[in-house]
């Protein structure tokens, strides 16, 4: 072997080497890139949620036993404050409102919520107002209570 060949050699040992060391330096960016791409998405998940039709499937799971429907107005998530309900309407069977709540908020913030999801503490109902339907033999949300 010529030393011409024997340099070649070592110059393509060298650039597969290089090769391989650029694939495995281009995986860690990628790699580093999709984990900031999730820890922003983590970050923004609360806002998109509150925007979405998300929303109106968060109480229903805190009162599961409610046998209405329950509707949402607007939804304020954000991992360091409280979170806020407007405009919640709780509805009987025939989709009318029996309860109309002005604002709903809890005194922890999202992240603390989420930390401990079984101790939700204070929370502050403002502005409630019921609605009463007396039926043909004179009963007040008969159904509804009876479900309940």
């Amino acid at each position: 072997m010529s030393q011409s060949e024997t340099t070649k050699a070592k110059s393509t040992d060298s650039s597969s080497a290089k090769d391989q060391k650029n694939e495995r330096g281009s995986m860690g960016r990628i790699f580093l890139v999709l984990v900031i791409g999730f820890c922003v998405l983590l970050w923004f998940a609360p806002q998109i949620v509150s925007r979405t039709s998300l929303k109106d499937s968060i109480l229903p799971r805190i009162l599961k036993n409610y046998p209405g429907e329950i509707r949402t107005g607007a939804v304020s998530l954000n991992w360091g404050a409280p979170v806020t309900f407007r405009d919640v309407a709780l509805e009987d069977f025939e989709g009318r409102d029996v309860v109309r709540i002005d604002q709903i908020q809890t005194k922890k913030t999202l992240w603390e919520l989420a930390k401990d999801r079984k101790r939700v503490g204070d929370v502050n109902v403002d502005g409630v107002t019921t609605l009463t339907y007396v039926n043909a033999q004179g009963l007040a949300n008969q159904d509804l209570l009876t479900a309940i």
